[in-house]
């Protein structure tokens, strides 16, 4: 904006100085000259309707006999150039008020000098082995921008450079709520310091259970596929496939419920009670409760023998009662759920004699998964057994998972 206004100052004084050096013409030499001689004013000039002014054009009071001077074609172009230059502040002065109304335009600034490179009549192509250097001009610094001007950080070297950023919206300060949306499944990252960590302890103690159950939970929680067998293959078997069942039946149980979440009960728990039938099954045979009656109606229910005391010399029978856990049952070739257990009764003398010995083997076949199994057996006590106090041994074999389960029960034979 200053450079014009120099310039038409500058024009000013061009034409004032033009004017000063050409001689003075007297009005008797003056020639009128013709309104096509003269240059004709621009017509977007703010003063367009200004009136020719001719050479030598006398005023009406040359009736009283008195000359007035003529008007040299210098002092015309002067007063031109003035005019246009006061034409020109004009409006300049309305484009520095427009540009003060709109923040965040650029202004030129005179003051600084900005090279300009000569123009190259040829054009060449950019050598691509040369890197290009683009300068940036600085943005303003906006109130509430993230700490840490992104431009001026490293992508390499910062040490921020692969954590997250946030950049300021250009939008006003408050902006309008936005809905949330659920970020998608986190995979796995080996930076993560718990991840880090859990795997630095399961690959030190590969057969420790503890440490690679939370490896995996952790691997679960990131929608990763579990278990990695590779990552247990150092476990022992057992431990090996209680983790197995386990991750399998958490992976089922959210499989479901991200399917349809409004499903009944007992659909919901399905896959975590096929789990604990699996855990269960993996587990030791274990007999729970085991006693002579006088009558089983059904699995609990029973009528117990009290104290278990018997009259010597007389044959007394009697219902030996076990409950049985954590069996294994397969489906059969007819899509049957079955369980092949085998009983082994003896009765042992205070000293530790085996007096009586009875083995059968028992089998079941059910269309559905049995969770409750009991085994009734009819037992006599023969009558030549002398008085004293006996121990009735009951183990239950389990043929398909080959485990042994063992109890004992007191028997005592008084007098009459």
């Amino acid at each position: 904006m200053n450079a014009l206004r120099v310039l038409a100052i500058g024009m000013a004084f061009l034409g004032i100085g033009f004017g000063c050096d050409s001689s003075p013409q007297s009005t008797s030499q003056s020639t009128p000259q013709s309104a096509a001689q003269i240059p004709a004013l621009d017509p977007n000039a703010p003063r367009a309707d200004q009136p020719i002014i001719r050479v030598a054009e006398r005023d009406p009071s040359a009736d009283s006999g008195k000359a007035s001077p003529a008007i040299g074609e210098p002092d015309r172009l002067a007063r031109q150039a003035a005019e246009h230059a006061k034409a020109i502040e004009a409006l300049l002065a309305a484009r520095d008020a427009e540009n003060a109304s709109s923040p965040g335009v650029p202004i030129f600034q005179p003051d600084v000098v900005q090279a300009v490179p000569p123009a190259d009549p040829v054009k060449t192509a950019p050598d691509p082995a040369k890197p290009v250097e683009v300068a940036f001009a600085p943005e303003p610094k906006r109130s509430g921008d993230v700490e840490g001007d992104v431009a001026s950080a490293n992508p390499v070297t910062s040490p921020r450079a692969n954590t997250p950023m946030r950049v300021a919206p250009e939008t006003s300060a408050d902006p309008a709520p936005t809905a949330a949306v659920r970020p998608p499944p986190m995979a796995s990252n080996p930076t993560d310091p718990l991840e880090s960590q859990l795997a630095k302890r399961a690959r030190e103690y590969p057969r420790d259970l503890t440490s690679q159950l939370d490896y995996q939970l952790l691997l679960f929680t990131k929608d990763e596929q579990v278990p990695r067998m590779a990552d247990i293959a150092g476990l022992a078997t057992e431990d090996r496939e209680i983790l197995t069942a386990t991750l399998d039946g958490l992976t089922n149980f959210r499989n479901n419920v991200r399917a349809d979440n409004n499903m009944l009960m007992n659909r919901k728990v399905r896959p975590l009670i096929e789990m604990a039938d699996r855990l269960r099954s993996r587990a030791d045979l274990s007999i729970p409760n085991a006693m002579l009656c006088r009558e089983v109606k059904g699995f609990g229910t029973y009528t117990p023998i009290e104290n278990n005391r018997f009259e010597a010399g007389i044959a007394h029978k009697v219902i030996v009662y076990a409950e049985v856990e954590n069996f294994a049952s397969r489906l059969n070739d007819k899509n049957l759920w079955e369980t092949q257990l085998e009983q082994h009764l003896v009765l042992y003398s205070e000293s530790g004699l085996p007096l009586w010995e009875d083995k059968v083997p028992t089998s079941d076949v059910c269309r559905n998964r049995r969770r409750d199994f009991f085994i009734a057996r009819i037992m006599t006590i023969p009558a030549n057994v002398n008085m004293g106090r006996y121990t009735l041994k009951v183990s239950v074999t389990d043929q398909q998972a080959n485990r042994i389960a063992e109890t004992s029960i007191p028997i005592a034979i008084v007098a009459k």
